[in-house]
């Protein structure tokens, strides 16, 4: 029997009223309910699945001398993981069955490279729009009161410039975030870059079925550069695989070298 797809209202019942929550908290329910999740629970020991990704992640946070974060785990048929601004971790049930465990392991380091600099993405993403928002909201009253046409077309003129500045720099950040978390999740969090390629194809190959009927969009493809919060998957794993070529010549020259030792 398939499981009726949670309503809008389901899910906003979910957010202000779950029957049962089991360990999630208010602010981590908004946010998974706004990804689009079904359900969502704490990672269980009694799950022998969620318990060894629970382990990787403990295991990773002590390599990096990090306090590991709570897991959470959310039903989906979306594959995703990230880092909630509460500290804690999310992994979507469709993430888990489309990659080795060797690829989720990658994934968490990625992950937890996103939550040691919480604080600091937070600021950009969050602050620059909201600075630059009260910025424009201050000075509507100043071009209101001012009864030249020129001026009041200035205004608009700036006010619409810093508003497209705040709503792109942001997501130009959250790319280059991005790309930073895959070379830490390699060599902070010790993972071989093939296994962080593979988990990147693995979530390219899913995504290709789940668009395969969606018509294109009609936005242009500039604009939905401009506003994309992670870079291609082509080039994030592209990256990846050079770096794993660099990786298997550096470990062959070693080897030749201890060979003529």
């Amino acid at each position: 029997m398939v499981a009726r797809r949670k309503s809008f209202l389901d899910k906003l019942l979910y957010v202000v009223a779950p029957g049962d929550a089991r360990g999630v908290g208010f602010f981590d329910r908004m946010v998974l309910a706004a990804t689009g999740a079904e359900d969502a629970w704490a990672a269980r020991r009694s799950d022998p699945r969620e318990a060894r990704v629970m382990d990787m992640v403990a295991a990773q946070s002590a390599r990096a001398g990090m306090k590991p974060p709570k897991l959470i785990v959310y039903q989906s048929h979306v594959p995703n993981a990230f880092s909630i601004y509460s500290g804690n971790l999310a992994v979507g049930t469709n993430l888990l069955d489309i990659m080795t465990p060797q690829q989720v392991a990658a994934v968490m380091g990625h992950e937890l490279a996103h939550h040691s600099h919480i604080g600091r993405d937070a600021s950009v993403t969050l602050g620059l729009p909201m600075a630059g928002g009260a910025a424009v909201a201050g000075a509507v009253p100043y071009a209101w009161r001012n009864r030249s046409a020129k001026n009041r077309l200035a205004f608009v003129a700036a006010a619409t410039a810093g508003l497209g500045a705040c709503m792109v720099l942001p997501r130009a950040w959250q790319r280059s975030c991005e790309l930073e978390a895959d070379q830490e999740s390699v060599e902070k969090f010790g993972h071989r870059p093939e296994a962080m390629a593979g988990a990147l194809e693995s979530l390219q190959q899913r995504m290709a079925e789940l668009h395969k009927n969606r018509p294109p969009s009609s936005m242009p493809q500039v604009v939905r550069d401009l506003l994309a919060t992670h870079p291609p998957l082509k080039l994030r794993i592209d990256l990846l695989k050079r770096k794993a070529e660099a990786q298997q010549r550096g470990d062959q020259a070693f080897a030749n070298g201890a060979s003529l030792g």
